[in-house]
């Protein structure tokens, strides 16, 4: 007979990882051959932009950002996302 105790037997350890908050979600790229306007949600364009969500919602207050509202979803072009993001590291 081992001399372990009754909890040490019956508990699970959880494997080592990034901690309780599951990791932020990243759009897959995208396919050459896709054609047409592609909206992006304010957390996926936060996590193109590798900025925060607060970042995102005060480009769109402040108009640098344009948006559309189908509901009460905002949805941000991609295009449009990539050109500010592209414009902001020329220095234009």
């Amino acid at each position: 007979m081992t001399n372990q105790s009754s909890s040490e037997s019956t508990t699970k350890r959880r494997p080592p990882g990034p901690g309780p908050h599951p990791r932020k979600h990243v759009p897959p790229p995208l396919p050459p051959e896709a054609s047409g306007p592609i909206y992006l949600l304010v957390p996926e364009a936060a996590a193109i932009a590798r900025t925060s969500v607060m970042t995102i919602r005060m480009w769109i207050a402040d108009g640098r950002l344009a948006t559309h509202k189908p509901g009460r979803r905002v949805l941000i072009d991609r295009a449009t996302l990539l050109g500010l993001i592209g414009a902001a590291r020329r220095g234009v």
